[in-house]
């Protein structure tokens, strides 16, 4: 019994704060900017499509507006870093409702992903 108390609060706090941004992705730039997305789209190679979500009906009343979305754009941008991208255009941010509690269940950043030269 006590493993089971233990293992369900070690996974709600787990929900309480944004993914961390790892190393590489701290150097993966976003774009949300509809000028500046035209010249990333001429001058530089894109390299595929990436997503972040953060926030899940168990987490979501215990994890803070700010976190899941920090959390979402960290994921992103690891994502990128990943595949060797250093710059995102951010095509699609949605925010999802939660049905069984009250407030936003979660956020996703959806993006296209380049390697431009600085």
């Amino acid at each position: 019994m006590y493993r089971i108390v233990f293992f369900a609060s070690l996974f709600t706090l787990a929900g309480c704060s944004a993914t961390e941004l790892n190393s590489k992705g701290s150097t993966v730039r976003i774009i949300d900017n509809e000028i500046l997305a035209a010249e990333i789209e001429e001058s530089c190679q894109w390299l595929g499509e990436v997503n972040g979500s953060q926030g899940n009906v168990f987490t979501a009343d215990l994890t803070s507006e700010s976190n899941m979305m920090a959390g979402a754009r960290n994921i992103l941008r690891n994502q990128a870093a990943g595949i060797g991208a250093n710059t995102v255009i951010i095509q699609r941010h949605q925010s999802v409702e939660s049905e069984a509690f009250i407030g936003t269940g979660g956020h996703t950043f959806i993006g296209q992903a380049f390697i431009c030269k600085r």
